[in-house]
């Protein structure tokens, strides 16, 4: 039994059907390092302390074959799963477990996420206390093609992922890859749209969600690779299709924007589910991103942040600005509804401007 997550068991379960057996060989290792830290955000720039430690906790495995496959990832949580789609088909896929904590008794949890190649998900919430060794349990296997298999798991929070067969997928653009339509057409209709629509997202494990307030919090460096995960998921698509992807320069240059913006994590029900960064430039509160996880989305979470950064540019009597890519015209008219106004246009962003009195 998979997690009793029932969309996973109907995943495995169709899958199984489809795909024949064919052997995929894991083998990971773990690696840590530590990083000194800013103790507070206000810090940033100064060079002055104090500082806290932050170690990473990293298993790095390759899952390899005699075939080329493509790779889903899953993360697990109580409330959601969340998938990505590897854009590497290949015989060789690189996966990657991480967890980010304090060390010693500095405040804060751990941090959990995973990926395999470059279908990046969601950075988790995890309890610590314990060394991470201890907290994360990786599990090195020989995996079954069509099978879905767990790497990972915390008490809170499980990886998994699940391997197709080339022959299965069909390769569109941005070398995003869904199963041919023929091979998909007697499953579940949630399974059927997962593997053949999008490159991420997420389902509901089944529970019925209350509609909770969300707030902002200060992030700190343990938040680092959550946030860099979902930046990947949200922005990568508009990124690619303007100028490309380059892994090390977009981890670099979001280190900056991090390090140069005044950063929070917004909560919803408890649950880290997106982050906004604004700075001040020219008398006016500048919003460099806004980015919510998929499962998240849709429900009001974004009008409530952007609500909020309205009423302080409005007591500061300042206008609020901001940059939105000229490939997702949603996004540009969410901001319209929430009173914002096009004021120039480029070949890689809309500049959009909202003031209290227009």
């Amino acid at each position: 039994m998979l997690l009793q997550t029932p969309f996973l068991e109907r995943l495995d379960s169709s899958l199984r059907r489809l795909v024949s057996e064919q052997l995929i060989t894991c083998h990971g290792t773990w690696s840590t390092s530590l990083r000194r830290v800013y103790a507070s955000a206000s810090q940033r720039g100064s060079g002055e302390g104090p500082f806290v430690e932050i170690i990473d906790a990293r298993w790095n495995a390759n899952l390899s074959a005699e075939f080329a496959f493509g790779v889903m990832a899953f993360l697990a949580t109580p409330r959601e799963v969340y998938w990505s789609k590897a854009s590497l088909v290949s015989s060789l896929v690189p996966v990657q477990v991480s967890l980010s904590a304090y060390t010693h008794n500095a405040p804060g949890g751990s941090t959990f996420t995973g990926r395999a190649g470059e279908a990046y998900l969601p950075g988790v919430p995890v309890a610590s206390g314990r060394p991470l060794e201890e907290v994360c349990t990786a599990e090195p296997r020989r995996l079954v093609a069509g099978r879905v298999a767990r790497l990972a798991q915390t008490t809170e929070a499980e990886f998994f992922v699940v391997a197709l067969p080339r022959a299965l997928l069909k390769v569109g653009r941005n070398h995003l890859w869904r199963v041919r339509d023929d091979s998909a057409s007697e499953f579940p209709p949630d399974v059927r749209a997962v593997l053949t629509r999008g490159r991420a997202g997420a389902v509901s494990r089944g529970t019925v969600r209350k509609v909770e307030s969300s707030e902002l919090i200060p992030a700190n460096e343990c938040d680092f690779e959550s946030m860099f995960a979902l930046h990947s998921l949200v922005f990568r698509e508009h990124i690619v299709r303007l100028w490309g992807w380059d892994e090390t320069w977009q981890r670099d240059n979001f280190r900056a924007e991090v390090s140069s913006s005044s950063c929070s994590v917004i909560l919803h029900a408890g649950e880290r589910v997106g982050y906004v960064q604004t700075f001040d430039e020219n008398g006016c509160i500048r919003v460099r991103n806004i980015a919510i996880q998929p499962a998240f989305q849709s429900r009001g979470i974004g009008r409530s942040v952007v609500e909020t950064l309205q009423q302080t540019a409005a007591q500061r009597g300042v206008p609020l600005k901001l940059r939105v890519f000229p490939t997702n015209p949603r996004a540009q008219r969410f901001y319209e509804r929430q009173g914002f106004r096009a004021i120039g246009r480029a070949r890689t962003g809309i500049e959009m401007e909202w003031r209290a009195a227009w």
